[in-house]
């Protein structure tokens, strides 16, 4: 493996940001950006929030199109036990690297109190109730097979086995109150198998492309792979990596990493193109590292970043976290509510920008106008209740 000079700050931000979407160009369609971010959240709105910011004249039915009709893209789990967005073609070798069904089993059988083959029995019963019949709500399949003991619990360990699949919600677009329907009956054909040596390998490729350059621990926390089976990777990869430094704020600050040896010249030669973009929480570009130095300068991190690692909704301007925002969709009828709490001297003069990206936001999710609210500077996220990452904006908004 070749080795590389130090890469600064700035470069690898730039890189990072131009691959993530949230500079230059963007992406032209739905699916380039699945693709190109390694994957999205699957929670609503976070999905539909993270493809506003990249996907030029995004709106809700360009997502909802490819779930559920096109069907080229699904909700499932994946890499990190993580439920996202991601195409189906890509399946094969997703799951096969994320193994979301052997990982989740031991704790959902707990959780049943039962041997896989009582599950199975359950499962049978499930699929059984579901054939000849259009989505079914959970409600409607504990109805249908009234003898299936927790049935909340069977379904998701049918999901991540890819027997099941979540289908539309029921209610709006931000409801996570889904239909489910038998994966053939849906996807059609089932998941194909894959080597798991060549399936991580190719999930490790698609996180260096999407995410890099990084480190081992940023691939071991977007993927959930042990120490060891990381280490494999690497090694599995040392022909088309290079090892390189990732350049801090301090001179000696200086860590390990890898990129892909083809992205070398880009990441070398990256700029930052100036821009604000409003990115929801749990987005994929604060979500692909252990290490968020790239996204959010050490003072803010914890004002951006939980103790568990869950990123909040933040104002990035420039490639960096300038502040705090949420959206309320239901305060002002037709409007949509955009609250804002930059953080001290971080922002400059840019409200204009951030104003204007409120109004493309809002028309992404069919908005038919937007109140902008700036709040005072909010502090470390553990200060508030639990879950405070998911409404960083509290009361008190300064108009």
């Amino acid at each position: 493996m070749a080795t590389a000079d130090v890469i600064p700050l700035p470069a690898t931000r730039a890189f990072s940001l131009r691959r993530q979407g949230l500079s230059g160009p963007g992406f032209a369609t739905v699916v380039d950006a699945v693709r190109g971010t390694g994957g999205v959240y699957s929670s609503s709105p976070t999905c539909h929030l993270s493809l506003a910011a990249r996907v030029t004249g995004f709106t809700i039915d360009d997502l909802e199109d490819e779930l559920y009709e096109t069907r080229r893209l699904v909700r499932l789990r994946a890499q990190r036990q993580m439920a996202y967005v991601q195409p189906v073609e890509d399946l094969p070798w997703i799951l096969a690297a994320a193994e979301p069904g052997r990982r989740g089993r031991a704790s959902a059988l707990r959780q049943l109190n039962a041997t896989y083959t009582d599950y199975e029995r359950m499962a049978h019963k499930v699929e059984t109730a579901m054939a000849g019949h259009e989505p079914m709500t959970l409600a409607a399949i504990k109805e249908a097979a009234p003898d299936v003991d927790d049935a909340r619990l069977v379904v998701a360990l049918m999901t991540r086995e890819t027997r099941l699949v979540r289908t539309r919600p029921r209610g709006t677009w931000r409801s996570d109150s889904y239909g489910y329907a038998r994966w053939g009956d849906w996807i059609g054909e089932a998941v194909s198998t894959v080597d798991t040596g060549e399936a991580r390998a190719a999930l490790a490729r698609r996180y260096f492309t999407a995410l890099g350059p990084a480190t081992a621990d940023d691939l071991r926390w977007w993927t959930g792979w042990t120490a060891g089976e990381t280490k494999a990777v690497l090694f599995a990869l040392r022909d088309e990596l290079t090892e390189i430094r990732l350049g801090y704020e301090a001179p000696d600050d200086e860590v390990p990493a890898h990129v892909l040896t083809a992205d070398l010249d880009e990441l070398r030669a990256s700029t930052v193109d100036p821009g604000v973009r409003l990115l929801p929480v749990w987005d994929a570009y604060p979500m692909g590292y252990k290490d968020r130095r790239r996204v959010v300068p050490p003072a803010l991190h914890p004002r951006v970043i939980d103790p568990v690692g869950n990123a909040t909704s933040m104002v990035l301007v420039d490639g960096e976290a300038a502040g705090v925002w949420q959206a309320g969709y239901d305060r002002l009828p037709g409007a949509l509510v955009v609250s804002v709490a930059l953080f001290s001297g971080a922002a400059g003069d840019r409200r204009g920008e951030i104003e204007a990206e409120a109004e493309r936001l809002a028309r992404s999710v069919g908005a038919a106008d937007v109140d902008v609210e700036w709040a005072a500077e909010r502090g470390a996220l553990a200060d508030g209740v639990r879950n405070t990452f998911m409404s960083p904006v509290s009361l008190g908004v300064e108009r």
